[in-house]
């Protein structure tokens, strides 16, 4: 299953004294199936040291880390090959296990800087902080990695002439009305399988929904036994909680007690940390909107949380799939899907060598709330996006955002055809109007930055 994040591999493949790279993101995404595919397709060698299978192989990193003694020893094991620059990608698989390579990788950045070194960890962040190990900033790269997004997904389930043709479209040159229509379904499609690779990966072969469900179900097992590994001084059942809590509620602002009353915010709190530090649960936090970067003005008081992965959480919610595909996405669940479909492109599609975090605008005073789905960035201007369903949907409190900060753009995500309108709303109580102009983005462009930066560029 071919990844978009191979061609970044490429490119640092072809970087002089380039740095190993560090693989980060939850399990069962395909860290390492990715990079285990690039190794076969550019070198003749790929010597992998899995350290959760091999636990011997941390004895390698306590004497010293001198990577020409290790990376000799490590060829004394088993029937590896000679490790060498120009023949050898040499591959860290769950380097957690071990902290002691992640300060080691420091090493072959200064001492073997031709070498190819990549390591991938699912429990990363996890375990360095368990093992009080400073990250080796400056001396590796990190690489972050998701569930399939839409795009990889179409062409995963052979829809990849598709994918191209959604490529070329601008606002001058939107689909056709039954193009639109087969996208859609598409969507709809995705929002029931999601984008861990194996569940797609079945569903390509046999095309079932139903198939995909034991796969779902196994994953979603898979992640509740390592709660074990997420905290070794905390009850298993309070993580079962904030996990499944947070798949059925996505999209709403965290209230710790609705997950437990009986439970202390606090330890419910290091609970979903723990998730989010895991990449099992991805953090939306409020920030005020006033200004670049968002994270600078940005409250952990007031966030919301996404899952995953869309076909794990409407998994874990026991949607049916009639329900997704007779309804419209915002519908379903409150609005739930479209907002986490939403939230997982958005983080699926930012640029793979940094990490991503997600945002929202809302107000405090009870008296007059409001709340604007997302916050981004384009082209140094931040840009509300709504997620929407229908022509009649409420644009409120986007406007009192427009209002508020005087901006002229904003998206709204929704189910309808590619277009962009001319709006204006009046400010009290100058009595006054702001004209801005409205882009509704079909959810299958969410990739699109072209597309999004061609809009902002319009006066």
């Amino acid at each position: 299953m071919q990844r978009d994040a191979l061609k970044h591999l490429g490119d640092w493949q072809k970087t002089a004294r380039h740095k190993p790279l560090l693989f980060r993101g939850a399990r069962q995404v395909g860290k390492t199936h990715l990079i285990q595919t690039f190794g076969k397709q550019h070198f003749k060698n790929v010597v992998t040291v899995n350290f959760e299978k091999q636990p011997a192989a941390c004895a390698l990193f306590e004497a010293d880390l001198d990577p020409r003694r290790i990376i000799n020893e490590i060829s004394l094991l088993g029937k590896n090959p000679p490790i060498t620059a120009e023949n050898t990608l040499l591959f860290f698989d769950e380097i957690q296990a071990c902290p002691k390579a992640i300060t080691a990788l420091r090493y072959f950045y200064e001492d073997l800087p031709d070498l190819h070194v990549i390591a991938a960890g699912s429990l990363l962040e996890i375990g360095l902080t368990q093992a009080a190990i400073a990250f080796p900033v400056g001396r590796i790269a990190s690489v972050y990695l998701y569930p399939l997004s839409f795009c990889e997904f179409l062409s995963a389930v052979g829809q990849a002439a598709l994918r191209t043709h959604l490529e070329h479209v601008s606002l001058a040159n939107p689909l056709s009305e039954t193009i639109h229509e087969h996208a859609m379904a598409l969507v709809k499609q995705y929002c029931l399988v999601g984008g861990m690779p194996e569940v797609v990966a079945t569903f390509a072969e046999h095309g079932q929904l139903n198939a995909c469900e034991q796969y779902q179900n196994t994953l979603i097992d898979t992640f509740r036994s390592d709660f074990a590994k997420y905290a070794r001084q905390m009850h298993w059942t309070r993580m079962h909680k904030v996990f499944d809590y947070c798949a059925r509620s996505i999209g709403q602002k965290i209230t710790y007690s609705k997950i437990d009353p009986n439970e202390k915010s606090r330890d419910l709190s290091k609970a979903l940390q723990l998730l989010a530090m895991a990449q099992v649960v991805q953090l939306v936090q409020a920030s005020s909107g006033t200004g670049l970067p968002l994270s600078a003005l940005a409250s952990a008081k007031h966030a919301k949380a996404l899952f995953l992965d869309i076909g794990l959480a409407q998994c874990i919610g026991q949607l049916q799939a009639e329900l997704v595909f007779t309804k419209q996405l915002s519908q379903v669940n409150q609005g739930a899907l479209a907002e986490q479909f939403v939230g997982q492109e958005l983080l699926a599609n930012a640029p793979a060598h940094q990490a991503s975090h997600l945002y929202y605008w809302t107000t405090e005073a009870k008296s007059n709330q409001a709340e604007v789905d997302f916050l981004v960035q384009v082209k140094n201007q931040i840009v509300p996006l709504e997620v929407k369903s229908g022509p009649k949907g409420s644009l409120k409190s986007l406007h009192q955002f427009l209002k508020t900060y005087r901006l002229d753009h904003a998206i709204k995500v929704s189910a309808q055809p590619l277009s962009v309108e001319d709006h204006e709303v009046r400010v009290l109580p100058e009595r006054n109007k702001i004209k801005y102009k409205l882009l509704n983005l079909p959810f299958y462009l969410l990739h699109h930055r072209k597309l999004i930066e061609e809009f902002i560029g319009t006066r």
